[in-house]
């Protein structure tokens, strides 16, 4: 998000589909810079900077952290673990240098198999489009309601009012989430494979307070580079 936030990512798509790494953009070195600043500056990070996304939201749900990273689907949870929804605000992140403060976006997506004969290939559009329609997802929304289960408070729909199926919902919760996703923006390309090398930067500044966000963020692009990038951009050149 601070990358995002200062106007960049961490990596780039090119053209012909490869992928450039940009861990040591000034955007990159900018948000990591903020980052050690928060814990080593400002002292405004939990105690234990590694700790899993799990222990985070304990923080929260028990008291010991005033704010926390979250998604709109997770209210359920958060009451699940005896919190009170109208003690709960939602709300976008700051906006950075750039200007802007886009929210990370997801979801699922129907794939239809082009092995597949036509009427198998009809059949899955068919069910994909029945399954993401109207009729369903109200059908979904009334069965949460009629056994206690909070809904996700965004949807893609724009015929359907979710809030209709949660009572006593406060309309400054429901502003936050919708507000949240006016700017979205996709995970970095190759994420999954280039996950582990951005963590070590990271990890390393939040554990020396003498580490370079640069010097890092070059290491771990270099490594990126050798064990992921190079590999991939040559197989897809094949």
């Amino acid at each position: 998000y601070y990358v995002w936030q200062a106007g960049g990512d961490l990596t780039e798509q090119q053209a012909d589909g490869t992928a450039k790494l940009t861990f040591t953009s000034d955007a990159a070195v900018q948000a990591l810079q903020y980052y050690k600043d928060l814990k080593w500056k400002y002292k405004a990070t939990q105690k234990n900077v590694v700790q899993s996304l799990d222990d985070n939201q304990k923080d929260f749900y028990t008291g010991h952290a005033a704010s926390t990273v979250a998604a709109s689907d997770w209210f359920g949870n958060m009451i699940s673990k005896g919190m009170d929804i109208n003690d709960i605000g939602f709300a976008s992140l700051p906006a950075g240098p750039s200007g802007k403060s886009p929210s990370q976006v997801g979801g699922n997506y129907f794939i239809i198999n082009p092995k597949a004969s036509k009427e198998k290939q009809q059949a899955a559009f068919t069910y994909a489009t029945f399954f993401s329609s109207k009729e369903v997802l109200e059908q979904q929304l009334q069965f949460a309601q009629d056994n206690g289960l909070f809904p996700n408070l965004l949807t893609v729909r724009s015929d359907v009012e979710v809030t209709k199926y949660v009572e006593g919902l406060s309309e400054d919760l429901v502003a936050g989430v919708q507000n949240a996703a006016k700017e979205t923006h996709l995970e970095y390309f190759l994420k999954a494979s280039l996950s582990p090398y951005i963590v070590k930067p990271i990890q390393t500044i939040l554990l020396d307070e003498k580490a370079d966000p640069k010097t890092e963020l070059q290491k771990a692009q270099n490594l990126a580079q050798k064990e992921v990038v190079d590999k991939y951009n040559a197989d897809l050149k094949k």
